[in-house]
């Protein structure tokens, strides 16, 4: 019995080491960097990389204009979109209108909040020290 348990510790270790202990996929690696329109911060928002056989990875977008990508991406070429916030309505009083309109946000064009029309592209390499993107959006 105690052979056996012993093959079978054995044959999951060999499974294990196999397998990458776990860790599955491609590498991936470090994304940042910062968001402009007409070279001012974009404070908020939501910008994407997307990449053409599909997925995307979303990250938020700081007071400052910068992101990161916490879990990083994997080597190759993203489109990229950014968008505002969404918006929240305040619920309209019974048979009224809302109190609070949308926001607008004139500062995230309409041609950026798609990956088909923005135009922007990022191209993530294997490096472990990071890729950092600036984007700058124009009207």
């Amino acid at each position: 019995m105690k052979r056996a348990l012993s093959h079978l510790f054995l044959f999951g270790l060999i499974l294990m080491a196999l397998n990458g202990c776990g860790k599955s996929g491609p590498p991936k690696y470090p994304v940042s960097g910062s968001v402009t329109f007409k070279g001012t911060p974009v404070t908020e928002g939501m910008i994407t990389f997307y990449r053409q056989d599909g997925g995307g990875i979303v990250a938020y977008i700081d007071g400052s204009g910068n992101f990161i990508m916490d879990k990083g991406l994997i080597e190759g070429q993203y489109r990229v979109y950014v968008e505002p916030p969404p918006s929240v309505l305040t619920p309209p009083p019974p048979g009224g209108p809302p109190k609070t309109p949308p926001k607008t946000y004139p500062n995230f064009p309409v041609k950026y909040r798609q990956a088909a029309t923005s135009g922007l592209l990022a191209t993530v390499e294997p490096t472990r020290s990071g890729n950092t993107f600036k984007f700058d959006m124009q009207p």
